[in-house]
């Protein structure tokens, strides 16, 4: 399981195994980096995706040059349809 928070360090982490299935060696987070997993990150990353910089110059590149952002409508649709059916599986079972 990969885990993104955009307010932490760093900004992803993998776990291995079974996460709804706790041992005492699944337990541990690992790193991951532009560089790779549990490598130290060579990149800004605080100061482009923290604060939603790097979403906001792809926005404003993909209107001066006539083409769909990278997490355009489409992508942004099928992210909140499969929120939500998550939600909704709770609610069924």
């Amino acid at each position: 399981m990969i885990d993104l928070r955009c307010d932490r360090d760093s900004l992803a982490h993998i776990h291995e195994g079974y996460p709804w299935l706790p041992t005492a060696n699944s337990i541990h987070w690992v790193p991951i980096s532009s560089n790779g997993i549990n490598q130290p990150e060579t990149e800004l990353i605080r100061k482009t995706v923290y604060n939603h910089q790097s979403a906001l110059l792809d926005l404003t590149e993909s209107v001066q040059n006539s083409h769909s952002p990278e997490c355009g409508l489409k992508e942004s649709m099928a992210k909140v349809r499969f929120v939500r059916s998550v939600f909704a599986s709770h609610l069924v079972n």
